[in-house]
């Protein structure tokens, strides 16, 4: 799932837009829910022998054992929706809007793990800086990626959906207050560029994408 969004004012923050991609079940995230049907799978197993050593009914047994067993893999199956299946979600949007403050346009990198709940519940923010500070939004191409290759880049944030994506991505490189590099990673469309440009144009080159 992908979308964008605009706003006009949202919590007291004047918002330009959101893009929201899904991470999808693959590598680590995949393994890592794999894994955890096989542990409880395990472990379901091992209760329904030691039940059977104890009681000689196997209608008992089998009766008890699916009676186990259903909670568990119900649980189990909330469980790894929790841990692999999330939103990356970033937004570019101007805070601190009101009279006697003055507004700061920012870009925030956020992982969404559950839309049903309220968004102070389940959001955790990965990265966030003002837009001012980019040194550089690009696309992800061998073009561009020389711009960082050679710099001290200590932090690279892998936002996109999949690794294996590599249409319409674009990085944002920030310096730290140590000098060090961080380069966030991303999926993009023509109008998240142009706000980019619009808040930052020194920084942005500004490059023609599928959508």
């Amino acid at each position: 799932m992908k979308f964008i969004k605009d706003y006009a004012l949202h919590n007291g923050q004047g918002v330009a837009i959101d893009y929201v991609v899904t991470q999808k079940k693959e590598g680590k995230y995949f393994i890592g829910q794999i894994l955890i049907y096989l542990f409880i799978a395990v472990c379901v197993a091992a209760v329904f022998a030691a039940m059977s050593i104890f009681i000689d009914s196997f209608a008992l047994v089998a009766m008890a054992g699916v009676g186990l067993a259903a909670p568990v893999f119900l649980m189990a199956y909330h469980g790894t929706r929790a841990i692999c299946n999330f939103d990356r979600k970033y937004s570019i949007f101007t805070t601190n809007v009101s009279m006697d403050k003055t507004p700061q346009t920012v870009i925030s990198f956020e992982i969404v793990k559950d839309k049903k709940k309220k968004d102070e519940d389940t959001r955790y923010v990965v990265y966030e800086r003002s837009m001012k500070e980019a040194d550089l939004f690009a696309p992800y191409t061998d073009e561009y990626k020389d711009k960082y290759a050679a710099a001290d880049v200590k932090n690279t944030i892998d936002f996109r959906s999949s690794v294996h994506k590599n249409d319409d991505i674009y990085f944002a490189l920030f310096t730290e207050k140590d000098g060090s590099k961080t380069v966030i990673i991303f999926e993009t469309v023509n109008r998240v560029v142009e706000k980019l440009a619009y808040y930052n144009k020194e920084a942005t080159v500004v490059a023609k994408l599928s959508r």
